[in-house]
């Protein structure tokens, strides 16, 4: 999972995968999905609050907020990006993996309200970083 496309889908497929094995452990889900996941990837959710607690459900909500765009949120909003800044502060000088989902998630959505017609200049995006 380099670049996730249709993320909702797989989503849906790993879930009723896991649906079909009784005694499958929330762990052992959270593992398993990790496992089927790009180095790359692994390492941007390594610091996932889900991953740690290995809560699946946890895990699914927030991989789509991660990666919104595969599952259709296209237009971003201002409330979303005040609230990711909110989300994260602060982030201090040891929270590597921390930064680097803030990025992500922080890039996505100026990005998306950059786009014509912009809702946002690229100078108040870097104002709010």
């Amino acid at each position: 999972m380099a670049h996730p496309h249709r993320l909702q889908d797989w989503l849906e497929e790993i879930t009723e995968i896991f649906n079909r094995v009784d005694s499958l452990s929330d762990e052992a889900k959270v593992q398993k999905v990790l496992h089927w996941c790009t180095v790359e990837t692994k390492e941007l959710l390594a610091d996932m609050d889900s991953v740690k607690a290995l809560n699946f459900e946890e895990f699914k909500q927030e991989m789509c907020i991660i990666f919104a765009d595969s599952v259709g949120d296209v237009n971003g909003s201002h409330r979303k990006l005040h609230s990711l800044v909110e989300q994260f502060e602060p982030i201090g000088m040891i929270d590597s993996q921390k930064l680097k989902i803030f990025n992500k998630l922080f890039q996505n959505e100026a990005n998306k309200l950059m786009h014509d017609p912009a809702l946002i200049a690229n100078s108040n995006a870097v104002e709010l970083y």
